[in-house]
């Protein structure tokens, strides 16, 4: 079974919202440089985003929330800011990380980001894909920017929600899948 199933026939919002996880390169641990972009399309070794098909081999996931340039994993509980993005959408903007044995220094998964539902929000699932690339630790990094809302009237009902987030992501032969209990609050 793909981890991708047809969503658009069982969420309204989904429908409402061209909904894309919008990808960029991690810099390296410890860096205060910001990401620098890539092209999930164009990887060395080979590697591309493949076709999407059944789960491979499990692999470690992790997201966090990359402040100053440090990894700090997310646990049940923690508090996740919901941001204004650029174009005018609230999301919620995870750092993903993968620890994969291919040799290479980027590469492309396909994901799913799946919210759930609480009171007035009715939660959201997107698929999309990352490019990642190596970090001081060896494993594979990148940004998944999950659209959650296209207005502040919509936004509001995401403060102080206590949702579920699930990051499923594969690729290569190999899957990998995270889910934790977050805290949601609305960013200055």
């Amino acid at each position: 079974m793909s981890l991708f199933p047809s969503f658009m026939s069982r969420l309204p919002l989904v429908r409402s919202l061209a909904l894309v996880v919008v990808c960029a390169g991690a810099s390296a641990c410890g860096s205060d440089s910001p990401a620098e972009p890539i092209d999930a399309g164009v990887v060395d070794a080979g590697f591309s985003c493949e076709p999407e098909g059944e789960p491979g081999e499990p692999f470690d996931l992790q997201i966090s929330l990359t402040t100053d340039g440090v990894f700090r994993e997310l646990v049940d509980g923690d508090m996740a800011p919901v941001v204004l993005g650029p174009q005018g959408l609230y999301m919620l903007e995870l750092e993903v990380r993968a620890t994969l044995s291919i040799p290479s220094e980027s590469i492309c998964l396909h994901t799913l980001a799946d919210v759930s539902a609480w009171e007035q929000f009715n939660g959201i699932t997107q698929p999309g894909v990352i490019g990642m690339r190596t970090v001081e630790d060896g494993s594979f990094s990148g940004i998944a920017q999950i659209i959650l809302a296209g207005g502040a009237e919509m936004a509001q009902n995401l403060d102080g929600a206590e949702v579920v987030v699930t990051m499923a992501c594969d690729g290569h032969g190999l899957s990998g899948s995270i889910s934790r209990d977050l805290n949601l609050f609305l960013a200055d």
